[in-house]
């Protein structure tokens, strides 16, 4: 018979997470492995349909599908939910309060000030409060282990920034690359922090091909997509997705303190800005340019999962700032299609033609 927790969790058994960021390291601690929920894409729609409202987002549709089927009660002891959006806020309430998926779950709230010191002290108690809710359902946090966590999940940030840096690298197409980066969502950090130091090993190609853009979004879907780009004539020069840019902190992290609770809430407040937690508008645009004037792009992708509320809010603001800046912007709209539709690959072909990106 499989071992259970007091509280009736299956123990050793992962914990599944929702975009985007959360603290992973409490897991790490509890010798568990997080398997995040990022889609998936071309899942077919077969209960969730009676529990959500039509205008639901392909993201928040899809993971609210695989609760039903089972499928996330099958390997995982609880479902953390970050507040991303609305949409997110309503699925935890459904898998908390209505028992959809029969897992229990915990939240994760991002601070909504703009107020620095507010911001510090909401995050620094919610830390506390998810701490706690995490040692009811699945047992202690020992400070030593959560110290050791805290080490190497920052190990795996600085050896993920770099690889995003760094650019293409000698026999690993972008599309391996980001692979790589993504591993990070199904993977024990340390079977992590192994994939990136093989990628890392490869020599950094000296004149990578490919026009540079900006990929931005939530997530680089539908399957396809990275090729579509390849195929084009371009490759991601800088990197604005919710899924791999926005949760790896660029600049030089904070120094560890330590006390691995602050650590957690310094490597939380060093992330790039992301639509998804709220920022100050003018920090995000700043952020965007910079990183677009810094990798020398010639045009910007936008990749919007349908009725996504956090991309939309700033999207007309942002495509703005990098028209101001000389950049070209195409935008394409997902429902997580299970392949790449034509009309996606017109815009990006699109895209490439207005950069000239097979000019000489």
């Amino acid at each position: 018979m499989e071992a259970r927790s007091a509280e009736g969790v299956p123990v050793g058994a992962a914990v599944a997470a929702l975009p985007v960021e959360h603290p992973r390291e409490f897991a790490t601690a509890l010798g568990r492995i997080t398997r995040e929920i990022w889609g998936p894409p071309g899942l077919p729609q077969q209960r969730g349909r009676a529990w959500l409202p039509s205008f639901a987002c392909p993201m928040t549709r899809n993971a609210l599908e695989m609760l039903l089927r089972g499928d996330v009660a099958a390997s995982a002891a609880l479902l953390v939910v970050p507040h991303t959006c609305d949409s997110m806020q309503a699925l935890a309430s459904q898998v908390m309060d209505l028992g959809a998926g029969g897992i229990p779950a915990v939240t994760f709230y991002h601070p909504r000030t703009l107020d620095a010191g507010a911001r510090a002290s909401f995050l620094r108690d919610e830390l506390r409060r998810f701490r706690t809710e995490m040692e009811r359902l699945l047992g202690p946090v020992a400070d030593d282990r959560l110290a050791k966590a805290v080490a190497i999940h920052r190990e795996a940030d600085v050896l993920a920034a770099r690889l995003l840096r760094e650019g293409p690298r000698a026999g690993l197409p972008q599309t391996e690359q980001y692979a790589v980066l993504r591993a990070r969502e199904r993977l024990a950090v340390e079977e992590w922090l192994a994939l990136m130091r093989d990628a890392l090993d490869r020599r950094v190609e000296p004149r990578p091909r490919g026009a540079p853009i900006v990929l931005s979004g939530i997530v680089p879907e539908p399957p396809g997509l990275l090729d579509a780009i390849a195929a084009s004539g371009m490759r991601v020069g800088f990197d604005d997705t919710a899924c791999v840019g926005r949760r790896i902190p660029r600049d030089r992290l904070p120094e560890p303190t330590g006390d691995p609770m602050e650590d957690i809430a310094r490597r939380y407040e060093a992330l790039p800005p992301c639509p998804t937690r709220t920022v100050d508008p003018t920090t995000r645009l700043d952020w965007v340019v910079a990183g677009a004037r810094a990798a020398g792009v010639r045009g910007a992708l936008f990749v919007v999962p349908a009725r996504c509320e956090p991309e939309l809010f700033d999207l007309a603001a942002v495509r703005g700032a990098l028209r101001t800046a000389g950049v070209p912007s195409v935008v394409v709209e997902t429902d997580f299609e299970a392949a790449l539709p034509a009309s996606i690959a017109t815009r990006i072909e699109a895209l490439g033609e207005m950069i000239g990106a097979r000019s000489p």
